[in-house]
């Protein structure tokens, strides 16, 4: 089943807010921006993919996460976005344990 695009960014932008505590207001709403334009480009993505070509599909989506990926690191301090990396990682390590069940 595929999961929603929007709500998989909802999910990821809840963490990081949850977790990077000392952002300030302003980083807050440039984070709220890049997570807007971010799922609106993840969306489009999706809606427009070729099934029968998974290859540009998962190339598409690496530059839409590492564009979003440097907005954030512009932003963030080296700490904050240390601890975001981190996050990232772990939760994708996550994902992968539970497909590989």
């Amino acid at each position: 089943m595929r999961r929603d695009p929007a709500q998989m960014v909802a999910v990821e932008k809840k963490l990081v807010f949850d977790s990077l505590t000392t952002l300030n207001e302003n980083q807050k709403l440039i984070i709220e921006q890049i997570y807007k334009d971010y799922a609106q480009a993840f969306t489009a993505a999706r809606a427009d993919a070729d099934p029968n070509n998974r290859e540009a599909m998962i190339t598409k989506m690496r530059i839409i996460r590492d564009n979003k990926n440097e907005s954030l690191k512009a932003i963030l301090t080296e700490v904050q976005y240390s601890q975001y990396d981190g996050i990232m990682k772990a939760r994708r390590q996550g994902r992968r344990r539970t497909n590989d069940k």
